[in-house]
């Protein structure tokens, strides 16, 4: 008996159109993949940083990492990811803290001369790298030391263009090495840049139980205490955002209370460390993309 002539699927032009828009759509994501870009910061030093084109109607979110670090760590490269998965334009710059083209962190015993100051001029030079590109709309977001980098340049620089900031893990300086350690430490540091030593001294800061620096570049970043800090946000006109994590050791267990007593918007996730760990990391991509999503 012969077979009787194959129907036409009703569905066929459906699947042809949907091989069509799945082959522009992804087409559309290669034109987006990260390029790697470089910026001069002095005439022997580059800095570097991956950036991916999203939709030009959102925001361009520029990511900095924590102290010594690059933009390769983990909880800062999975939120980028996580972030630019959304469509957002995402710009995310390894501080280059004096080395050209810097690709790996830097251990504490290092000798470091970079400074907060160098830090920031950095971030506004990738900030100027954003507006060139066309973006009319930023948000920072920082991790760490990153956010406190952020906080510092947003005191000095108010660009019309960045439009909100997302600190997550506010460093608690004090809270590392204590309180009564960074004023001894700050003391002769202050004496060491009075009477013009530059020679290299070991301090103790951040996660650093010996960290080699002149006293320049240790006053640079011990001087930002929780009292700084929060004397800081009152003259930054930007919304700042701050997002903690419960079981962060990194911080006093009132850090987010005295930020939240000064008007700051602080959310906590419960559970969370400072590196917003295993499925905690979720909860962070979630709060952050739906804070950006409402922006």
């Amino acid at each position: 008996m012969p077979n009787k002539p194959a129907r036409p699927c009703p569905y066929s032009l459906f699947y042809q159109v949907f091989l069509i828009l799945s082959f522009i759509l992804f087409t559309n994501v290669a034109h987006s993949e990260e390029a790697t870009i470089n910026i001069q910061v002095k005439s022997n030093i580059k800095a570097t940083a991956t950036y991916s084109a999203g939709d030009k109607i959102k925001p361009a979110v520029l990511l900095m990492h924590g102290f010594l670090g690059t933009r390769d760590h983990a909880t800062l490269k999975n939120l980028t990811n996580a972030i630019k998965d959304e469509g957002y334009s995402t710009l995310a710059p390894t501080l280059s803290l004096g080395i050209d083209k810097r690709k790996q962190s830097l251990a504490c015993e290092a000798i470091h001369t970079h400074t907060m100051e160098s830090d920031v001029t950095e971030i506004n030079l990738w900030v100027q790298w954003l507006i060139k590109k066309g973006h009319k709309k930023i948000i920072l977001l920082g991790h760490s030391f990153g956010s406190l980098n952020m906080l510092v340049y947003l005191k000095q620089h108010q660009i019309p263009e960045i439009t909100y900031a997302i600190a997550t893990s506010l460093i608690d300086i004090e809270h590392a090495i204590g309180k009564q350690s960074v004023k001894s430490q700050l003391k002769e540091a202050y004496r060491q840049i009075k009477s013009n030593n530059k020679s290299l001294h070991e301090y103790r800061i951040s996660y650093c139980k010996k960290f080699i620096s002149t006293a320049e570049t240790f006053v640079s970043y011990a001087k930002w205490d929780k009292a700084n800090i929060l004397n800081m946000l009152k003259f930054i006109k930007t919304p700042v955002h701050i997002i903690m994590g419960e079981n962060d050791q990194r911080m006093e267990k009132n850090w987010p209370n005295l930020l939240s007593k000064h008007g700051t918007k602080v959310d906590i996730i419960n559970g969370a460390n400072h590196f917003f760990s295993d499925e905690f990391e979720f909860e962070l991509h979630d709060q952050v993309i739906n804070t950006l999503n409402k922006i």
